[in-house]
């Protein structure tokens, strides 16, 4: 066998599954022999007597799954395939073994919640790799695409939202966390999960008993919670108050919907499995780096704001906002910290939530607004559409500033010569971008606000583990 990092190939190739793909590929082969006779290289044969039937050889290279509707899958495995012949060639039609070489690609469906049970090959033919409507990867791991999020987030809300209130898929206002939540067929639960609040909720998959803090007692207690639950704990802060209690049930649905398969497949593989956690600091509880886990957060993260701001109906209510204060004679640096919070209001979010889905929606001038550091909010500023990259900031904190230098990526010298820290920015120290207050501080002139690709020296940024690449969560 070659190589595999697929956790499902190595999962179809035991012993469950290999003999029903070794006999629909023999039988495949056997209908095929002018397709396998093309196959041998560097002979002339006249044509296939014969097909060893125990000596075929099947290496696994490949797999792509495409998610059906509740638990079925569709998958297409890619295989290289030696057959050996026997083969007929010559005026003395001589006979010899021949090998046939070429890469099949066989049909499978089954379903998740009978735990791949009823697995059938649907059939065998020439590979030719198809592309999944919606793929998943080889640990079930739906693959999406940033630019697919909005996709994704309406498909929950097309199913279970949107049939009931159909004037949300145009009126700006609130999605009902705790009516998706039913309608998925969840049942919300309040509770407190630890002590130290390092989880903000956890769903469940099977029935199961749980250790749960009890804030009155100040003890931990056992409860049994029933599959399709999510306990959500209100009080834990869930980066700096980016969690509020409707995008915690929002990510836990899209636990639900669209990672079900991934724990499925998790208890085929390990029954002890029963329930997933999710850390205030934005991954799940025992996740590593580059792990399944890792991918279901960074979904679950990026999914829950777009299913709770809508872009039908978000992206025209900003853009009215924006011409309501135009018509009253109202700058866009005047009233976009006042458009993030209407936002906010409308749609039950906090402000930094807000904030986020602005920017992801295009609305560049949401990146200068309402930026905490260093304990504060820095005044609100604008830049050359275009200028910062998606992992770029003008603001940084004193801190990483003092690191910089002691760290040798910059000079002190170029730095107390040409720049001066200012308002959380690194900007150029010439009076046309930098003056002083009335209490003798300095500040950012109005110029420099309005136009800080000019003056501003940009910093990149990583983020931490859960949160998509570029993302602008836990910088």
């Amino acid at each position: 066998m070659g190589e595999i990092n697929n956790t499902f190939i190595e999962y179809l190739q035991g012993d469950k599954y290999y003999d029903l793909f070794y006999k629909s590929i023999f039988a495949w082969c056997c209908k095929n022999k002018d397709l396998l006779l093309n196959r041998i290289k560097g002979q002339s044969i006249s044509y296939i007597a014969h097909i060893e039937e125990d000596e075929l050889e099947l290496d696994f290279k490949n797999v792509w799954i495409d998610s059906k509707d509740n638990s079925r899958i569709d998958f297409d495995i890619a295989i290289d395939l030696t057959v050996y012949v026997e083969g007929v060639y010559g005026k003395h039609h001589d006979r010899d073994q021949f090998a046939s070489n070429l890469w099949v690609m066989v049909y499978c469906t089954g379903t998740m919640d009978k735990k791949l049970n009823d697995f059938r090959i649907i059939g065998v033919d020439e590979f030719n790799k198809t592309k999944p409507n919606k793929p998943l990867s080889g640990d079930f791991v739906p693959i999406i695409r940033k630019e697919d999020y909005d996709e994704y987030a309406h498909e929950i809300l097309d199913k279970f939202y949107f049939i009931f209130h159909p004037e949300a898929r145009v009126v700006p206002m609130a999605i009902n966390t705790d009516e998706l939540a039913r309608n998925m067929g969840l049942n919300v639960i309040n509770a407190s999960i630890t002590k130290d609040r390092s989880i903000f909720g956890q769903i469940f998959f099977s029935d199961t008993e749980v250790n749960l803090y009890d804030s009155t007692s100040g003890k931990i207690v056992k409860r049994k919670v029933s599959k399709n639950s999510i306990i959500v704990d209100d009080e834990a802060a869930y980066l700096r108050s980016y969690g509020s209690r409707n995008m915690t049930i929002a990510h836990e649905c899209v636990h639900s919907y669209f990672h079900r398969k991934v724990f499925q497949f998790a208890q085929m593989l390990s029954e002890d499995l029963k329930y997933i956690q999710c850390q205030v600091n934005g991954v799940m509880k025992t996740g590593r780096k580059n792990t399944v886990t890792e991918w279901m957060e960074i979904q679950a993260n990026g999914l829950a704001p777009y299913i709770l701001m809508p872009k039908s109906t978000v992206e025209p209510f900003v853009n009215s906002l924006f011409h309501e204060y135009d018509l009253k004679g109202i700058r866009k640096e005047e009233c976009i910290v006042d458009i993030i919070r209407e936002v906010a209001s409308t749609y039950g979010v906090t402000d930094y939530a807000a904030r986020k889905r602005l920017i992801d929606l295009g609305f560049e001038e949401a990146i200068g607004a309402l930026n905490w550091v260093d304990d504060h909010y820095v005044r609100p500023y604008f830049f050359k559409k275009g200028s910062l990259a998606s992992n770029e900031t003008f603001t940084v904190n004193y801190k990483d500033i003092i690191n910089k230098v002691l760290n040798g990526n910059l000079l002190i010298d170029v730095l107390m010569s040409k720049y001066v820290f200012v308002e959380n920015h690194l900007c150029t120290n010439d009076e046309k971008y930098v003056t002083k207050n009335i209490f003798g501080d300095l500040v950012l002139t109005d110029y420099a606000l309005l136009h800080m690709d000019e003056c501003c020296v940009k910093f990149k940024y990583n983020t931490i583990n859960g949160f998509n690449e570029g993302s602008s969560f836990g910088l």
